[in-house]
């Protein structure tokens, strides 16, 4: 399987997800494990084809999380080859808070 293209994380990304993970794994270690392995699935995706999912705007693109309720807001930086990972964002909180850091 050929990566295609890097993964870059945002410090606000990645401060989502280690606090998401956390979250899962006080309810069960199992869990957090779990959702952080269904966040790399999605990053393994992306590198591989990162135009798969569509624009939400200012060339955003966002990438449902299959089985828990996140999206993961990224650009394509195609001078670098590039995955610029923007948010990885509960679908119930408020998208202006992601839409923020643009």
């Amino acid at each position: 399987m050929d990566l295609l293209y890097k993964i870059s994380i945002s410090e606000a990304a990645l401060t989502e997800f280690d606090e998401a993970y956390l979250y899962y794994k006080s309810i069960e270690d199992e869990l957090g494990v779990k959702f952080a392995n269904s966040i790399n699935s999605e990053y393994v995706r992306l590198c591989q084809n990162p135009y798969l999912f569509k624009e939400v705007g200012k060339a955003v693109r966002q990438c449902i999380v299959e089985t828990f309720p996140y999206v993961v807001h990224y650009k394509v930086i195609e001078t670098e080859q590039e995955i610029l990972i923007i948010s990885v964002f509960h679908t119930a909180r408020n998208p202006k808070i992601w839409k923020n850091r643009l």
